[in-house]
This record gives C-alpha cells, structure tokens and sequence, in this order.
C-alpha cells in the first residue's frame, strides 16, 4: 500500500487512468488493454479501461489495491485477481525495504507461483542511509 503502483502505471502509459493522492486511492482492480478508442467499462467489479497504446497490443497492464490495504477487502480482491495474472510487478517503497510486513507479503505472493519483478520506487526520498539501502537490495 502506498508504494506508487498507480503512480508506476501513470508514468509506464504516460497517461493518468488511475487515481493517485497522498492517502490510499486505489479500492478496485484498474485493468488496462488495447482499445481502438478510449472506453471504461465495470464488469464484475473491475475496472476495464481501454486505450489505443501499441505496448497494449501485447500486455494487459493491472493496477491493484495495495496488500495491508486499509480496507481488507481490498486486499482480499487482490490477492484473489493476482492468481491469475502472468506474472507479478512489486512495487516496493524504497523507505520500507526490509520491513518485516514486505518480506512477509513477498514469502506470501511467493506461494502463488509467479514470476515476480520488483521494481523500488521512491529512491528520491533516500537521503542518509541510500547506500546501506542500495547494498542491501
């Protein structure tokens, strides 16, 4: 939760189709593809939005509640949506490396059985203790 994935997400399609702000802002799963026009549609509780981007020809791109979401619900739509995916992007809030809640989600994202790729975001905000943070990734 508040790691930056819908931050992540804005930048990867440069273009804002999910809803950011210093408390948490996303409560549904925002499942971006190929479109030949703009269209948002709800269908089952998720957010379909569809846009006319050649990297979506190729990969549908997923923005979740965050995991120890604030609502537990959101959390459960999460990990519930995230078995299916083919594969996992972690976003990790470089201030909060090594707390024991991410190592303890990772171990539990690890039992689904997807690749996972991490991405460490908010290194701007490391100011004494970047390298020790750096060496410890």
């Amino acid at each position: 939760m508040k790691s930056g994935k819908s931050t992540f997400l804005n930048a990867l399609l440069s273009k804002e189709v999910s809803e950011t702000d210093v408390l948490e802002a996303t409560s549904s799963i925002i499942e971006v593809s190929y479109g030949k026009e703009y269209e948002v549609d709800v269908i089952d509780g998720v957010t379909k939005v569809y846009l006319d981007l050649d990297i979506l020809k190729k990969i549908n791109l997923v923005d979740t509640p965050g995991i120890k979401s604030i609502n537990s619900k959101n959390e459960n739509k999460t990990l519930g949506y995230i078995q299916n995916a083919d594969f996992i992007v972690f976003v990790l809030d470089a201030t909060h490396i090594g707390q024991e809640d991410i190592i303890n989600t990772l171990e539990l994202i690890e039992t689904f059985k997807k690749p996972i790729i991490g991405v460490i975001n908010k290194g701007d905000l490391l100011i004494d203790n970047k390298e020790e943070v750096m060496e410890y990734i």
